[in-house]
Protein backbone atom coordinates (compact mmCIF):
# COMPACT_ATOMS: atom_id res chain seq x y z
CA UNK A 1 0.00 0.00 0.00
CA UNK A 2 2.86 2.11 0.73
CA UNK A 3 4.05 1.99 -2.92
CA UNK A 4 0.64 3.19 -4.25
CA UNK A 5 0.87 7.00 -5.67
CA UNK A 6 -2.52 7.78 -5.03
CA UNK A 7 -1.78 11.42 -5.53
CA UNK A 8 -2.39 10.79 -9.49
CA UNK A 9 -6.22 9.19 -8.77
CA UNK A 10 -6.62 12.17 -6.74
CA UNK A 11 -5.64 14.91 -9.35
CA UNK A 12 -7.59 12.56 -12.16
CA UNK A 13 -10.51 12.07 -10.36
CA UNK A 14 -12.55 15.01 -11.05
CA UNK A 15 -11.77 15.15 -14.46
CA UNK A 16 -13.13 11.60 -15.00
CA UNK A 17 -15.91 12.62 -13.08
CA UNK A 18 -16.70 15.40 -15.43
CA UNK A 19 -16.72 12.98 -18.51
CA UNK A 20 -18.89 10.26 -16.60
CA UNK A 21 -21.37 12.73 -15.94
CA UNK A 22 -21.33 13.97 -19.51
CA UNK A 23 -20.76 10.85 -21.28
CA UNK A 24 -23.72 12.09 -23.42
CA UNK A 25 -21.72 15.22 -25.10
CA UNK A 26 -18.69 13.42 -25.67
CA UNK A 27 -17.21 14.08 -28.99
CA UNK A 28 -13.65 13.44 -31.31
CA UNK A 29 -12.81 17.21 -30.34
CA UNK A 30 -13.79 15.98 -26.82
CA UNK A 31 -11.42 13.13 -26.85
CA UNK A 32 -8.64 15.51 -27.91
CA UNK A 33 -9.31 18.23 -24.77
CA UNK A 34 -9.77 15.00 -22.54
CA UNK A 35 -6.65 13.42 -23.74
CA UNK A 36 -4.65 16.85 -23.47
CA UNK A 37 -6.30 17.04 -19.97
CA UNK A 38 -5.24 13.96 -18.76
CA UNK A 39 -1.59 13.84 -19.58
CA UNK A 40 -1.57 17.43 -18.59
CA UNK A 41 -2.55 16.80 -14.67
CA UNK A 42 0.33 13.58 -14.80
CA UNK A 43 2.53 15.86 -15.96
CA UNK A 44 1.82 18.31 -13.58
CA UNK A 45 2.12 16.15 -10.62
CA UNK A 46 4.45 14.35 -11.37
CA UNK A 47 6.55 17.46 -11.54
CA UNK A 48 5.16 18.71 -8.12
CA UNK A 49 6.63 14.93 -6.26
CA UNK A 50 10.26 15.70 -7.79
CA UNK A 51 10.26 19.09 -6.52
CA UNK A 52 9.13 17.92 -3.47
CA UNK A 53 11.28 14.81 -3.54
CA UNK A 54 14.58 17.65 -3.33
CA UNK A 55 12.89 18.65 0.16
CA UNK A 56 12.09 15.20 1.51
CA UNK A 57 12.73 11.42 0.67
CA UNK A 58 9.77 10.25 2.62
CA UNK A 59 7.24 9.66 0.00
CA UNK A 60 3.98 9.39 2.10
CA UNK A 61 4.79 13.06 2.79
CA UNK A 62 5.55 14.16 -0.22
CA UNK A 63 1.90 12.67 -1.35
CA UNK A 64 0.35 13.73 1.52
CA UNK A 65 1.32 17.27 0.50
CA UNK A 66 0.03 17.09 -3.02
CA UNK A 67 -3.03 15.51 -2.35
CA UNK A 68 -3.53 18.99 0.20
CA UNK A 69 -2.28 21.05 -3.09
CA UNK A 70 -5.05 18.87 -5.13
CA UNK A 71 -7.42 19.75 -2.59
CA UNK A 72 -6.70 23.30 -2.38
CA UNK A 73 -6.50 23.54 -6.47
CA UNK A 74 -10.21 21.92 -6.75
CA UNK A 75 -12.22 23.21 -3.12
CA UNK A 76 -10.84 26.22 -2.80
CA UNK A 77 -13.03 29.57 -4.26
CA UNK A 78 -10.63 32.40 -4.13
CA UNK A 79 -7.45 33.67 -4.50
CA UNK A 80 -7.50 34.83 -0.89
CA UNK A 81 -8.33 31.55 0.33
CA UNK A 82 -5.98 29.52 -1.94
CA UNK A 83 -3.02 31.68 -0.09
CA UNK A 84 -4.96 30.54 2.96
CA UNK A 85 -4.89 27.08 2.11
CA UNK A 86 -1.04 27.14 0.51
CA UNK A 87 0.18 28.18 3.86
CA UNK A 88 -1.85 25.78 5.86
CA UNK A 89 -1.01 22.88 3.55
CA UNK A 90 3.38 24.05 4.38
CA UNK A 91 2.15 24.20 7.98
CA UNK A 92 0.74 20.44 7.77
CA UNK A 93 3.77 19.43 5.97
CA UNK A 94 6.36 20.39 9.05
CA UNK A 95 3.82 19.10 11.57
CA UNK A 96 3.94 15.71 9.51
CA UNK A 97 8.04 16.16 9.55
CA UNK A 98 8.39 14.06 12.32
CA UNK A 99 4.93 12.53 13.16
CA UNK A 100 6.45 8.86 11.29
CA UNK A 101 2.65 6.88 12.57
CA UNK A 102 0.47 9.54 11.46
CA UNK A 103 1.86 10.38 8.21
CA UNK A 104 1.88 6.54 7.62
CA UNK A 105 -1.76 6.26 9.04
CA UNK A 106 -2.98 9.52 7.32
CA UNK A 107 -1.08 7.55 3.91
CA UNK A 108 -3.51 4.58 4.47
CA UNK A 109 -6.89 6.19 4.90
CA UNK A 110 -6.13 8.79 1.69
CA UNK A 111 -4.65 5.22 -0.57
CA UNK A 112 -8.46 4.10 0.01
CA UNK A 113 -10.58 7.31 -0.38
CA UNK A 114 -8.61 7.59 -4.11
CA UNK A 115 -9.11 4.28 -4.73
CA UNK A 116 -12.79 4.11 -4.17
CA UNK A 117 -12.96 7.58 -5.25
CA UNK A 118 -11.30 6.90 -8.81
CA UNK A 119 -13.23 3.50 -9.23
CA UNK A 120 -16.88 5.60 -9.46
CA UNK A 121 -16.37 7.42 -12.45
CA UNK A 122 -14.50 4.42 -14.00
CA UNK A 123 -17.06 2.02 -13.34
CA UNK A 124 -19.97 4.76 -14.57
CA UNK A 125 -17.12 5.22 -17.69
CA UNK A 126 -17.53 1.71 -18.88
CA UNK A 127 -20.88 0.74 -18.10
CA UNK A 128 -21.95 3.24 -20.42
CA UNK A 129 -18.94 2.36 -22.74
CA UNK A 130 -20.43 -1.46 -23.04
CA UNK A 131 -23.85 -0.29 -23.26
CA UNK A 132 -23.13 1.81 -26.55
CA UNK A 133 -21.17 -0.74 -27.58
CA UNK A 134 -24.23 -3.77 -27.15
CA UNK A 135 -26.83 -0.62 -28.13
CA UNK A 136 -29.46 -2.47 -30.17
CA UNK A 137 -31.44 -0.32 -32.78
CA UNK A 138 -34.98 -0.23 -32.11
CA UNK A 139 -37.35 -0.88 -35.19
CA UNK A 140 -40.43 0.74 -36.36
CA UNK A 141 -42.63 -0.63 -38.38
CA UNK A 142 -42.71 1.37 -41.82
CA UNK A 143 -46.63 2.12 -42.76
CA UNK A 144 -47.98 0.70 -45.89
CA UNK A 145 -46.75 2.58 -48.66
CA UNK A 146 -50.26 3.31 -51.22
CA UNK A 147 -46.98 4.43 -54.06
CA UNK A 148 -43.28 4.20 -53.72
CA UNK A 149 -42.89 7.34 -56.06
CA UNK A 150 -39.75 6.88 -58.69
CA UNK A 151 -36.60 8.23 -57.77
CA UNK A 152 -36.38 10.88 -59.79
CA UNK A 153 -39.57 12.35 -57.65
CA UNK A 154 -37.90 12.72 -54.95
CA UNK A 155 -37.33 16.15 -53.57
CA UNK A 156 -34.29 16.79 -50.94
CA UNK A 157 -35.53 18.15 -47.64
CA UNK A 158 -33.28 20.45 -45.13
CA UNK A 159 -34.60 20.50 -41.76
CA UNK A 160 -32.61 23.16 -40.47
CA UNK A 161 -32.72 24.40 -36.62
CA UNK A 162 -31.84 27.90 -35.46
CA UNK A 163 -31.41 26.85 -31.50
CA UNK A 164 -33.07 29.41 -30.12
CA UNK A 165 -34.52 31.99 -32.67
CA UNK A 166 -37.59 33.68 -31.06
CA UNK A 167 -40.95 33.80 -32.46
CA UNK A 168 -41.68 37.06 -34.49
CA UNK A 169 -44.90 38.22 -32.28
CA UNK A 170 -42.88 37.76 -28.91
CA UNK A 171 -39.56 39.23 -30.67
CA UNK A 172 -41.74 42.69 -31.52
CA UNK A 173 -44.01 42.39 -28.42
CA UNK A 174 -41.17 41.83 -25.40
CA UNK A 175 -38.01 42.76 -27.18
CA UNK A 176 -39.24 45.37 -29.80
CA UNK A 177 -37.36 43.63 -32.73
CA UNK A 178 -38.84 43.80 -35.87
CA UNK A 179 -38.46 40.48 -38.04
CA UNK A 180 -40.40 41.53 -40.85
CA UNK A 181 -37.78 42.14 -43.50
CA UNK A 182 -36.39 38.36 -42.83
CA UNK A 183 -40.30 37.01 -43.18
CA UNK A 184 -40.93 38.49 -45.58
CA UNK A 185 -37.87 37.11 -47.85
CA UNK A 186 -39.24 33.66 -47.01
CA UNK A 187 -42.85 34.46 -47.72
CA UNK A 188 -40.94 35.40 -51.20
CA UNK A 189 -39.83 32.28 -51.65
CA UNK A 190 -43.12 30.15 -50.93
CA UNK A 191 -42.91 29.74 -47.11
CA UNK A 192 -45.47 29.49 -44.71
CA UNK A 193 -44.92 30.79 -41.77
CA UNK A 194 -46.48 31.05 -38.41
CA UNK A 195 -45.48 33.78 -36.27
CA UNK A 196 -47.68 32.98 -32.99
CA UNK A 197 -46.28 29.46 -33.48
CA UNK A 198 -45.67 27.62 -30.27
CA UNK A 199 -42.51 24.74 -29.73
CA UNK A 200 -44.19 21.37 -28.48
CA UNK A 201 -41.56 21.69 -25.83
CA UNK A 202 -39.41 24.18 -24.63
CA UNK A 203 -36.13 23.11 -24.23
CA UNK A 204 -33.51 21.43 -27.32
CA UNK A 205 -33.50 18.11 -26.40
CA UNK A 206 -36.92 17.49 -25.88
CA UNK A 207 -38.17 19.36 -28.97
CA UNK A 208 -35.89 18.01 -31.47
CA UNK A 209 -36.50 14.10 -30.41
CA UNK A 210 -40.04 14.78 -30.83
CA UNK A 211 -39.84 16.96 -34.20
CA UNK A 212 -37.83 13.95 -35.81
CA UNK A 213 -39.71 11.10 -34.39
CA UNK A 214 -43.30 12.73 -35.05
CA UNK A 215 -44.47 12.31 -31.41
CA UNK A 216 -44.51 12.64 -27.96
CA UNK A 217 -41.62 11.80 -25.67
CA UNK A 218 -44.14 10.10 -23.38
CA UNK A 219 -45.05 7.98 -26.33
CA UNK A 220 -41.52 6.49 -25.93
CA UNK A 221 -41.53 6.31 -21.87
CA UNK A 222 -39.57 9.26 -21.14
CA UNK A 223 -40.34 10.95 -17.84
CA UNK A 224 -39.34 14.23 -18.48
CA UNK A 225 -39.65 15.37 -15.20
CA UNK A 226 -36.47 13.24 -14.66
CA UNK A 227 -34.24 15.17 -17.03
CA UNK A 228 -31.13 15.78 -16.47
CA UNK A 229 -30.66 12.28 -14.92
CA UNK A 230 -28.48 9.88 -16.82
CA UNK A 231 -31.42 7.68 -18.06
CA UNK A 232 -33.33 10.16 -19.43
CA UNK A 233 -30.17 11.49 -21.67
CA UNK A 234 -29.51 7.69 -22.76
CA UNK A 235 -32.94 7.35 -23.92
CA UNK A 236 -33.02 10.63 -26.28
CA UNK A 237 -29.62 9.80 -27.86
CA UNK A 238 -30.83 6.54 -28.39
CA UNK A 239 -34.04 8.25 -30.03
CA UNK A 240 -32.30 10.78 -32.06
CA UNK A 241 -29.58 8.25 -33.39
CA UNK A 242 -32.61 6.18 -34.46
CA UNK A 243 -35.20 8.09 -35.27
CA UNK A 244 -38.26 7.45 -36.99
CA UNK A 245 -37.58 10.44 -39.66
CA UNK A 246 -34.11 8.82 -40.89
CA UNK A 247 -35.89 5.10 -40.37
CA UNK A 248 -38.87 6.35 -43.70
CA UNK A 249 -36.40 7.91 -45.30
CA UNK A 250 -33.66 4.85 -45.42
CA UNK A 251 -36.91 2.87 -47.69
CA UNK A 252 -36.74 5.70 -50.21
CA UNK A 253 -32.83 5.39 -49.96
CA UNK A 254 -32.56 9.09 -48.82
CA UNK A 255 -28.59 10.38 -47.81
CA UNK A 256 -28.90 11.28 -44.04
CA UNK A 257 -26.60 14.16 -43.71
CA UNK A 258 -26.13 15.54 -40.22
CA UNK A 259 -24.76 19.00 -39.61
CA UNK A 260 -24.27 18.92 -35.54
CA UNK A 261 -24.01 21.53 -33.20
CA UNK A 262 -21.49 21.24 -30.19
CA UNK A 263 -24.78 19.69 -28.66
CA UNK A 264 -25.93 17.54 -30.85
CA UNK A 265 -23.38 15.37 -31.86
CA UNK A 266 -24.39 12.56 -29.72
CA UNK A 267 -27.00 12.01 -31.71
CA UNK A 268 -25.43 11.46 -34.95
CA UNK A 269 -26.40 7.92 -36.44
CA UNK A 270 -23.71 5.47 -37.18
CA UNK A 271 -22.80 4.27 -40.47
CA UNK A 272 -23.13 7.36 -42.17
CA UNK A 273 -21.87 8.12 -45.64
CA UNK A 274 -21.24 11.53 -44.79
CA UNK A 275 -19.73 12.94 -41.67
CA UNK A 276 -19.32 16.66 -41.19
CA UNK A 277 -15.87 17.68 -40.15
CA UNK A 278 -15.78 18.82 -36.36
CA UNK A 279 -13.39 21.58 -34.83
CA UNK A 280 -10.32 19.97 -33.88
CA UNK A 281 -10.76 21.56 -30.17
CA UNK A 282 -13.98 22.72 -29.20
CA UNK A 283 -12.96 24.30 -26.00
CA UNK A 284 -16.04 22.73 -24.03
CA UNK A 285 -14.50 20.14 -21.55
CA UNK A 286 -11.56 22.87 -21.35
CA UNK A 287 -13.89 25.40 -20.12
CA UNK A 288 -15.69 22.61 -18.13
CA UNK A 289 -12.81 21.33 -16.36
CA UNK A 290 -11.65 24.71 -15.81
CA UNK A 291 -14.70 26.11 -14.39
CA UNK A 292 -14.49 23.70 -11.63
CA UNK A 293 -10.56 24.90 -10.52
CA UNK A 294 -9.18 27.62 -8.89
CA UNK A 295 -8.27 28.63 -12.42
CA UNK A 296 -11.51 30.05 -13.39
CA UNK A 297 -10.90 32.69 -10.48
CA UNK A 298 -7.87 34.24 -12.30
CA UNK A 299 -9.16 36.71 -14.15
CA UNK A 300 -6.86 36.88 -16.96
CA UNK A 301 -7.06 32.76 -17.22
CA UNK A 302 -10.82 32.83 -17.50
CA UNK A 303 -10.89 35.40 -19.89
CA UNK A 304 -8.41 33.55 -22.07
CA UNK A 305 -10.47 30.45 -22.01
CA UNK A 306 -13.70 32.15 -22.15
CA UNK A 307 -12.32 33.89 -25.62
CA UNK A 308 -10.93 30.51 -27.24
CA UNK A 309 -14.67 28.64 -26.45
CA UNK A 310 -16.23 31.34 -27.99
CA UNK A 311 -14.14 31.53 -30.71
CA UNK A 312 -14.76 27.87 -31.40
CA UNK A 313 -18.30 27.87 -31.01
CA UNK A 314 -18.23 30.89 -33.92
CA UNK A 315 -15.90 29.06 -35.83
CA UNK A 316 -18.87 25.86 -35.94
CA UNK A 317 -21.53 27.73 -36.82
CA UNK A 318 -19.58 29.63 -39.67
CA UNK A 319 -18.16 26.21 -41.19
CA UNK A 320 -21.88 24.76 -40.55
CA UNK A 321 -23.56 27.87 -42.61
CA UNK A 322 -20.61 27.71 -45.22
CA UNK A 323 -20.91 23.64 -45.88
CA UNK A 324 -25.42 24.86 -46.48
CA UNK A 325 -24.15 27.47 -48.60
CA UNK A 326 -21.79 25.40 -50.99
CA UNK A 327 -20.61 21.95 -49.92
CA UNK A 328 -23.74 20.32 -49.50
CA UNK A 329 -25.01 20.80 -53.22
CA UNK A 330 -22.27 19.04 -54.21
CA UNK A 331 -23.55 15.96 -52.50
CA UNK A 332 -26.26 14.02 -55.04
CA UNK A 333 -29.55 13.39 -53.82
CA UNK A 334 -32.18 12.77 -53.19
CA UNK A 335 -30.59 13.62 -49.33
CA UNK A 336 -32.02 14.91 -45.85
CA UNK A 337 -29.84 17.34 -45.09
CA UNK A 338 -30.53 18.41 -40.91
CA UNK A 339 -28.46 21.48 -39.46
CA UNK A 340 -28.36 22.08 -35.89
CA UNK A 341 -27.38 25.64 -35.57
CA UNK A 342 -26.61 26.67 -32.32
CA UNK A 343 -27.26 30.25 -32.82
CA UNK A 344 -28.88 32.77 -32.06
CA UNK A 345 -28.25 30.87 -28.70
CA UNK A 346 -25.80 32.24 -26.27
CA UNK A 347 -22.72 32.28 -26.05
CA UNK A 348 -23.45 35.28 -27.89
CA UNK A 349 -20.42 35.07 -30.28
CA UNK A 350 -21.23 37.40 -33.47
CA UNK A 351 -21.41 41.13 -33.72
CA UNK A 352 -24.13 42.22 -36.66
CA UNK A 353 -21.83 41.80 -39.85
CA UNK A 354 -20.71 38.08 -38.27
CA UNK A 355 -17.25 39.36 -36.43
CA UNK A 356 -16.21 37.66 -33.28
CA UNK A 357 -18.14 39.48 -30.03
CA UNK A 358 -17.18 40.04 -26.75
CA UNK A 359 -20.11 38.71 -24.96
CA UNK A 360 -21.13 38.60 -21.49
CA UNK A 361 -23.13 35.45 -21.84
CA UNK A 362 -21.84 32.09 -21.23
CA UNK A 363 -23.56 28.48 -22.16
CA UNK A 364 -26.37 29.50 -20.40
CA UNK A 365 -26.90 33.12 -19.62
CA UNK A 366 -29.43 34.52 -21.75
CA UNK A 367 -30.00 37.94 -20.35
CA UNK A 368 -28.48 40.18 -22.48
CA UNK A 369 -31.25 41.02 -25.26
CA UNK A 370 -29.25 43.45 -27.38
CA UNK A 371 -26.35 40.85 -27.77
CA UNK A 372 -29.35 38.19 -28.78
CA UNK A 373 -30.83 40.64 -31.67
CA UNK A 374 -27.27 40.36 -32.98
CA UNK A 375 -27.18 37.37 -33.23
CA UNK A 376 -30.57 37.55 -35.28
CA UNK A 377 -29.38 40.34 -37.74
CA UNK A 378 -26.26 38.33 -38.73
CA UNK A 379 -27.97 34.73 -38.93
CA UNK A 380 -31.10 36.35 -41.39
CA UNK A 381 -28.43 37.05 -43.37
CA UNK A 382 -26.66 34.39 -43.80
CA UNK A 383 -30.10 32.31 -44.01
CA UNK A 384 -31.35 34.27 -46.74
CA UNK A 385 -28.10 33.36 -48.85
CA UNK A 386 -28.16 29.48 -47.82
CA UNK A 387 -32.01 29.64 -48.91
CA UNK A 388 -31.62 31.31 -52.42
CA UNK A 389 -28.40 28.40 -53.03
CA UNK A 390 -30.64 26.03 -51.95
CA UNK A 391 -33.84 26.84 -54.08
CA UNK A 392 -31.23 28.10 -57.77
CA UNK A 393 -29.32 24.65 -57.22
CA UNK A 394 -31.91 21.55 -56.14
CA UNK A 395 -33.01 19.79 -59.66
CA UNK A 396 -36.56 19.31 -58.04
CA UNK A 397 -38.21 22.38 -55.72
CA UNK A 398 -37.06 20.64 -52.48
CA UNK A 399 -39.04 20.96 -49.18
CA UNK A 400 -36.97 23.17 -46.63
CA UNK A 401 -38.17 23.41 -43.07
CA UNK A 402 -36.67 26.16 -41.43
CA UNK A 403 -37.51 26.49 -37.47
CA UNK A 404 -36.54 26.91 -33.76
CA UNK A 405 -36.11 24.53 -31.38
CA UNK A 406 -37.64 26.95 -28.45
CA UNK A 407 -37.58 30.64 -28.09
CA UNK A 408 -35.01 32.53 -26.03
CA UNK A 409 -34.96 32.30 -22.33
CA UNK A 410 -35.24 35.76 -21.29
CA UNK A 411 -36.98 37.47 -18.21
CA UNK A 412 -39.35 36.18 -15.96
CA UNK A 413 -42.52 35.01 -15.17
CA UNK A 414 -44.99 35.09 -18.04
CA UNK A 415 -43.10 36.78 -20.42
CA UNK A 416 -40.51 34.13 -19.98
CA UNK A 417 -42.91 31.62 -20.87
CA UNK A 418 -44.10 33.42 -23.66
CA UNK A 419 -40.75 34.42 -25.26
CA UNK A 420 -39.27 30.62 -24.14
CA UNK A 421 -42.26 28.66 -26.52
CA UNK A 422 -42.87 31.04 -29.27
CA UNK A 423 -40.57 29.53 -31.46
CA UNK A 424 -39.62 30.25 -35.55
CA UNK A 425 -41.63 28.25 -37.96
CA UNK A 426 -41.17 29.02 -41.71
CA UNK A 427 -41.90 25.90 -44.08
CA UNK A 428 -41.01 25.32 -47.82
CA UNK A 429 -43.28 22.74 -49.10
CA UNK A 430 -43.78 23.09 -52.89
CA UNK A 431 -46.68 21.95 -55.13
CA UNK A 432 -48.74 21.33 -51.72
CA UNK A 433 -51.99 23.41 -50.94
CA UNK A 434 -51.38 26.32 -47.90
CA UNK A 435 -55.02 26.32 -47.30
CA UNK A 436 -54.34 22.41 -45.40
CA UNK A 437 -51.88 24.64 -43.30
CA UNK A 438 -52.96 26.37 -40.21
CA UNK A 439 -51.82 28.43 -37.34
CA UNK A 440 -52.61 25.36 -34.81
CA UNK A 441 -50.52 23.31 -36.03
CA UNK A 442 -46.75 22.35 -34.65
CA UNK A 443 -43.74 21.28 -35.06
CA UNK A 444 -44.65 17.51 -34.24
CA UNK A 445 -46.73 16.88 -37.80
CA UNK A 446 -44.17 18.35 -40.17
CA UNK A 447 -42.87 14.98 -41.15
CA UNK A 448 -46.45 13.42 -40.32
CA UNK A 449 -47.54 15.85 -43.20
CA UNK A 450 -44.30 15.41 -45.70
CA UNK A 451 -44.20 11.62 -45.55
CA UNK A 452 -48.11 11.73 -46.09
CA UNK A 453 -48.15 14.29 -49.29
CA UNK A 454 -44.92 13.43 -50.58
CA UNK A 455 -44.35 10.08 -49.84
CA UNK A 456 -48.12 8.34 -49.96
CA UNK A 457 -47.39 7.19 -46.41
CA UNK A 458 -50.52 5.95 -44.88
CA UNK A 459 -49.83 8.34 -41.46
CA UNK A 460 -52.01 10.56 -40.17
CA UNK A 461 -51.52 13.55 -37.91
CA UNK A 462 -51.61 13.60 -34.10
CA UNK A 463 -52.79 16.28 -31.47
CA UNK A 464 -50.80 19.52 -31.40
CA UNK A 465 -49.99 20.11 -27.70
CA UNK A 466 -47.65 22.69 -26.47
CA UNK A 467 -45.46 21.12 -22.73
CA UNK A 468 -43.40 23.48 -20.61
CA UNK A 469 -40.76 22.82 -17.84
CA UNK A 470 -39.45 25.64 -15.64
CA UNK A 471 -36.18 24.46 -14.98
CA UNK A 472 -36.20 27.23 -12.46
CA UNK A 473 -38.64 25.53 -9.99
CA UNK A 474 -37.85 22.67 -7.71
CA UNK A 475 -39.38 20.09 -7.65
CA UNK A 476 -39.35 20.48 -11.86
CA UNK A 477 -42.93 19.23 -12.95
CA UNK A 478 -43.98 19.70 -16.78
CA UNK A 479 -46.93 21.40 -17.72
CA UNK A 480 -49.08 21.23 -20.68
CA UNK A 481 -49.98 24.48 -21.92
CA UNK A 482 -52.00 23.75 -24.92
Amino acid sequence: MNKIQYSYFLGLYPLLYLISINQYLISRSSLVEITILFFSIILLIYILKSLLRLISDEMEKVQATIALIIFNFYLVKTVKHLIIGIILTFLIYYFLANKKKILLNVHKILVIMSLMLISMPIIKIISFSIDQFFQKEVTNSLEKKVHMPNKNELRDIYYIVLDGYGGANTLKKYLDFDNSNFLSFLRTNSFYINEKSNSNYNFTSFSIPSVLNMDYLSSFNIDINDYPSESVHKKINELMKNNKTKKYLDEFNYDYIMIPSTYSKSWRPDNLNFIFEENFIDYDIFNLYISKTIISRIKFAKNKIKEKWSDARRREILRQLAFLKKEVHDIDGPKFVFAHILSPHPPYVFNKNGSLAETKSDDGEWNYPEEYMNQIIYINKEIKIIVDNIIEKSRIDPIIIIESDTGPVLFEGETKMRLNINNLRAWHLPSFDKKLLNDELTSVNIFRIIFKNYFNLNIDLIEDKVFYLDFAKEPKKIMQIR
